[in-house]
């Protein structure tokens, strides 16, 4: 029987706002101590000598997972017999599916210690990517297990969680998916990952930083934006995080709670994650329902087109 899979992404309660990074300046070695017991040191890594040197070798393939914003339209879904997500069957194409998930949060540029606000939401970031995958207070993402492949169904344990990651150089402006990958490549190399497969790669570009094609016209102009994130494979899955709160309410903020500034944060990294898991070495873009189908009570549902049971 074929199944639809959704993922309704709750509120914001149970995570801690406590400061991530110091606010006083950037910080260029060692490590940024969290100011709450709850939270882990963030690694500081500078990757720009091996960003350089892998944009010559990059080769990465067409974004999928695409989040867009609010007011895209009605978009169709796959599902190939005139249906409309959520409610179409989803279906297999025989790909990959990552086993035993592990989410590296790599934050690039500077103002992610520099500024008290982004200081805030690399906190919020670390807190979210720390709780999935911890059954039984995850019980939404976990829903993924039932989409298998041919060597099993993916697994959560005590969580996926391996990381937050700072990369104090500044990225392009308006960077692409072939720098976003290049960074990604690099970091992986950095960190001597070998299990690529079940790799993600959360690039968490500071605001202002405007990737090609991110919808958020009254900061980066009009760029030709049509999306809120989305995730990509070159050497290992890895996702294009922009600062969502750039985009304001187009990219989800407000849209579950009446003072939800990071709800389309929320949105947008937990979209991505589990797309990733589900299709982490993507062949071409998966459209998902716009953000115009969120309620004031929930937040997208979002279908997710692989194996069924």
């Amino acid at each position: 029987m074929k199944r639809l899979l959704t993922l309704v992404l709750a509120g914001t309660a149970g995570i801690s706002l406590a400061g991530l990074m110091t606010a006083a300046g950037p910080v260029t070695a060692g490590t940024v101590p969290g100011t709450g017991s709850y939270h882990a040191p963030v690694h500081v890594i500078n990757l720009h000598a091996a960003y350089e040197a892998r944009l010559r070798h990059t080769t990465v393939g067409l974004p999928a997972g695409i989040f867009f914003p609010k007011g895209m339209g009605n978009l169709p879904g796959r599902g190939g017999n005139g249906c409309v997500d959520p409610y179409c069957p989803v279906a297999y194409n025989e790909g990959p599916v990552q086993i035993n998930p592990q989410v590296y949060l790599l934050l690039w540029g500077p103002d992610w210690s520099s500024d008290p606000s982004q200081a805030a939401t690399a906190s919020y970031l670390e807190s979210l990517y720390r709780g999935l995958g911890i059954e039984p207070d995850d019980n939404w993402s976990t829903l993924t297990s039932q989409y298998g492949d041919a060597s099993g169904d993916p697994t959560f344990g005590d969580g996926v969680y391996e990381g937050t990651f700072y990369d104090p150089t500044t990225p392009p402006s308006g960077v692409d998916t072939t720098q976003l990958a290049a960074e990604a490549d690099a970091f992986a190399v950095n960190q001597h990952i070998t299990d690529l497969a079940d790799a993600q790669i959360v690039v968490a570009t500071q605001s202002g930083t405007c990737p090609a094609g991110f919808y958020a016209p009254a900061v980066c102009g009009d760029n030709g934006g049509y999306y809120c994130a989305w995730h990509d494979y070159s050497n290992e899955p890895f996702t294009n995080l922009p600062y969502t709160l750039d985009a304001d309410s187009a990219c989800g903020e407000d849209s579950v709670n009446s003072n939800g500034t990071y709800d389309g944060l929320t949105i947008a990294a937990g979209h991505e994650y589990a797309d990733t898991i589900t299709d982490p070495q993507p062949t071409g873009g998966r459209i998902l329902p716009p953000l115009s189908r969120v309620t004031s009570a929930v937040a997208p549902v979002i279908p997710i087109g692989l194996p069924t049971r």
